[in-house]
């Protein structure tokens, strides 16, 4: 279910929508040459896009399990769980030069903010690395993607232009890419590497993208 209803259908291609593959399968995005551009930006939604389960499925307080990297409520028994390779992509946008220091933001919905900042405080991302020691800015509370987005642009003083975005619901992705923010929809299985290149080209091959290539090479 994402952070709210479910969006409509609608074609990988004319949605963003990352194509289903198996993760060990996909390629990484440090194995490729990197674009001439690169987002300044990564937004990403949390349910259903870095970890499942929702957070209105779950009870509160959590514990955490550092060798399996999941976490675990306290009342209800619910185990939390990284979808996708959602560590290793935060992990390459903070470490890899070729992303120059891009800012990673969450853009969220969820029924229970302070649970996923909870949560977020105790994920990690690489060893002794917590998901909340990535995070340029966080937008977690009702509203459409299109406020968050606008107000993580604002704090961060990033043009919307130079962000991506990614959600699991179709609507959302479309609100995004109506503020010309390239997003990709994510389904099932969370953040892969594989949509990590997708977003990666897409917004290299983006009118804003184009420009700026163009640019670079002239200076």
């Amino acid at each position: 279910m994402g952070d709210d209803a479910p969006g409509g259908g609608g074609s990988a291609a004319s949605t963003g929508q990352a194509a289903d593959s198996d993760t060990e399968g996909a390629a990484a995005p440090e194995g490729r040459a990197p674009p001439a551009r690169v987002p300044r930006c990564f937004v990403f939604d949390l349910d259903n896009c870095c970890w499942t389960p929702e957070m209105y499925q779950m009870s509160s307080g959590f514990s955490y399990d550092g060798a399996r990297n999941v976490c675990r409520s306290r009342r209800g028994g619910e185990t939390v769980r990284l979808l996708g390779d959602v560590a290793h992509v935060w992990n390459t946008i903070r470490t890899d030069p070729a992303f120059g220091g891009a800012a990673i933001a969450v853009a969220s919905c969820c029924d229970e903010p302070a649970w996923a900042r909870e949560l977020l405080a105790l994920f990690e991302v690489s060893e002794g690395i917590k998901m909340q020691d990535c995070i340029a800015h966080t937008e977690i509370r009702f509203g459409n993607k299109q406020t968050h987005l606008r107000r993580i642009s604002e704090v961060l003083k990033i043009p919307l232009e130079d962000m991506v975005f990614f959600d699991d619901q179709h609507g959302h992705c479309r609100n995004a890419r109506a503020l010309g923010v390239v997003s990709v929809q994510v389904p099932h299985g969370g953040v892969t590497r594989a949509a990590f290149k997708q977003i990666l080209d897409e917004f290299a091959q983006s009118e804003p993208g184009r420009a700026r290539a163009a640019r670079a090479e002239t200076t």
